[in-house]
């Protein structure tokens, strides 16, 4: 009780904690992935603006395999992935998520991201940091995203 109070105080008396902004933007955000890859939203600028207007104009992610994919490379890649499941829709939820407050603003998100994909489930672990933002969904930015797998058979 008195983590959320704190949380809510942070977040300069918002309706809602920003302990539940930063789970509930991880849990928007994932499911704009899914309808982006199963096409179920439109191809337009203003649908992909749900994810290009969260990140901060210097994101990065290190993906699961090692690999660190700047903003640029990322919006493009994306992009390029609308309705890549259509014939075989993905599912994609979340898990095991824990919100650490760093203080200025900053928040530290580790959650579990499970993907249903070609009747195959793979699981890896993510590490965001985000930033609170007025003005945007949740009021938030992500900064960074850090990905590594799940053991096989999590």
């Amino acid at each position: 009780m008195i983590a959320a109070v704190i949380l809510y105080l942070m977040s300069g008396g918002s309706a809602v904690p920003m302990e539940t902004a930063c789970k509930q933007e991880v849990v928007q955000l994932h499911q704009f992935f899914q309808d982006w890859f199963n096409g179920e939203l439109p191809d337009t600028d203003a649908a992909f603006a749900r994810f290009a207007d969260v990140m901060a104009d210097d994101f990065a992610m290190v993906v699961p395999g090692g690999d660190h994919v700047p903003r640029p490379a990322l919006m493009t890649g994306l992009r390029g992935a609308h309705a890549k499941n259509k014939a075989a829709p993905c599912r994609i939820w979340i898990e095991s998520m824990a919100v650490r407050p760093l203080g200025d603003g900053l928040f530290l998100v580790s959650y579990q991201e499970w993907q249903d994909m070609d009747g195959r489930t793979r699981g890896r672990r993510s590490t965001a940091v985000m930033q609170r933002v007025e003005g945007k969904p949740n009021d938030l930015v992500w900064l960074h995203v850090h990905e590594t797998w799940m053991p096989e058979g999590s």
